[in-house]
């Protein structure tokens, strides 16, 4: 047996610290905003006001497919749901998620992962798993144990690998969201610049084809400045 799926240990080395990871996740929420006023055909969001104290980064592809990372005082909890991965709770009889997964989670946590939308007639819905309690300076990854030959049949037995490809900082990542997904080219330059969380304005909204009027307060509201 393997202690822990090979995508999700890798999604652990490779994300950042909670705050940059909130940074990226706004800036990619924004500029989604910027380039589709219509919240139910966006890739990604972000949530300041999720709950009291807590905000919710999210990707929905339409498709089944979503994760969600929770930011909240006690520390940051990351969640993938891949429907076809092998480790969904739907492969099991009856469905339930897949041993490991959930068992580990701090208490401080724990209370979040029956929250709505991600819960399917009672079962959690979830593939991936991890979390950084706030006085922790790495991720954790769920203790989950598979048979062997995933690791040969399935290079990503969880999600982890493709459902956060996006989640890089990388501004050449969003470019080509923004060409594949909304079929819009974007300069890169203007990526950039919500990268960097540079105040958007009414200039640049309408240099992408948005409303100032709808879209600035958007911004707003999930903590990107707005000028």
């Amino acid at each position: 047996m393997i202690d822990a799926p090979s995508s999700a240990a890798l999604l652990a080395s490779r994300l950042p610290g909670p705050a940059n990871l909130r940074a990226w996740s706004v800036s990619m929420a924004a500029l989604d905003a910027v380039l589709c006023p219509e919240r139910e055909y966006r890739l990604y969001s972000y949530d300041a006001a999720y709950a009291d104290g807590e905000a919710m980064a999210s990707m929905d592809n339409g498709a089944g497919d979503t994760y969600a990372i929770l930011f909240t005082p006690a520390g940051v909890l990351v969640r993938g749901f891949d429907h076809e991965a092998p480790l969904s709770p739907f492969t099991q009889d009856p469905p339930a998620p897949f041993p490991g997964l959930l068992e580990s989670v701090p208490a401080r946590l724990a209370d979040t992962l029956g929250a709505a939308p991600y819960v399917l007639d009672g079962v959690p819905l979830v593939t991936v798993l991890l979390w950084r309690l706030a006085d922790a300076d790495t991720w954790t990854v769920a203790p989950v144990e598979y048979p062997r030959t995933w690791d040969e049949q399935h290079l990503d037995v969880d999600g982890a690998r493709w459902l956060f490809s996006g989640l890089d900082g990388n501004p050449d990542t969003s470019v080509d969201h923004a060409r594949d997904y909304f079929e819009r080219a974007v300069d890169r330059t203007v990526v950039e610049h919500f990268f960097a969380h540079a105040p958007a304005t009414a200039e640049i909204v309408r240099a992408l084809g948005a409303d100032p009027a709808t879209v600035l307060p958007e911004l707003h509201a999930m903590g990107y400045p707005v000028a």
